[in-house]
């Protein structure tokens, strides 16, 4: 009986022995995956605040420039260039030095605006009208990767341009408005507009590669757009926690560089 029972708690020894060395070995396999999970949780914190400084960035920037062009083009307008067909090297600088622009600045306005000029006349100038020569004017100056974000925001933008010249009972309302006042009404634009910027990604139907999140289809981008835009503006300030998507249902232009690439489907 003695020889049984030694033989039997040996027995439980071994497989004591073997359970803690599964334990041990489970142990290690959880480390690597909670430090796998700790270094994915750091990326897609990077890419959400990079996203947001990007967004925030577009967000001001459009606006300045949709000012701009508004201001450079009723200097063109009053030089009388459009009516001759040319503006001249000395009027680009001295419209670029009036409204704090540049030449190359003054130039893309007139390149983009004497076609339709000359072909309808003053009044196919409107207000939504020069809302596509900024998109095309912000565009130009983007990385590749970034312009189906500005193409998203550019269609939102020219909605709500619409929506606050219907409003106003005219489609120069904006035109008309005196430095102060335009700066405040495109400020209340571009507010509006990014908030509804994620609806604007969603109807995109394109895929999108993000660093950190890898490759997502429009539904899913709309929602780190929202996530991201829900942050705030500078929310480096404090500590970045990873927030829940929440995915939805159906100057010149110098942008931050955000880490995605998209590709049409």
């Amino acid at each position: 009986m003695l020889k049984r029972n030694v033989t039997a708690l040996y027995n439980q020894t071994v497989l004591l022995r073997n359970a803690l060395n599964h334990t041990d070995t489970a142990y290690i396999a959880l480390h690597k995956n909670l430090t796998s999970t700790s270094g994915m949780l750091k990326s897609l914190n990077s890419t959400l605040a990079e996203l947001n400084r990007g967004l925030y960035s577009l967000n001001s920037t459009y606006g300045k420039t949709y000012i701009g062009v508004i201001t450079v083009h009723r200097a063109i307008l009053a030089s009388g260039a459009y009516g001759r067909g040319n503006l001249t090297q000395t009027e680009a600088e001295e419209i670029a030095t009036q409204t704090g622009t540049t030449p190359e600045f003054v130039y893309a306005v007139f390149n983009s605006v004497y076609p339709v000029y000359a072909n309808a006349g003053s009044g196919a100038i409107t207000d939504t009208f020069l809302a596509n020569v900024t998109e095309g004017i912000i565009k130009a100056g983007s990385p590749s990767a970034q312009v189906p974000l500005v193409e998203a925001y550019g269609k939102a933008f020219y909605l709500e341009v619409e929506a606050f010249d219907q409003k106003a009972g005219s489609e120069y309302a904006l035109q008309g408005m005196s430095s102060g006042e335009l700066t405040k009404a495109v400020s209340g634009i571009a507010t509006s507009v990014l908030h509804k910027l994620p609806e604007a990604v969603l109807q995109t139907n394109q895929t999108i590669v993000v660093n950190g999140f890898g490759r997502l289809d429009a539904k899913a981008f709309s929602g780190i757009v929202e996530t991201a835009i829900s942050l705030g503006p500078s929310p480096s300030a404090r500590p970045l926690r990873t927030p829940p998507l929440r995915l939805r249902s159906p100057s010149s232009a110098t942008l931050l560089t955000i880490p995605f690439q998209s590709s049409r489907t």
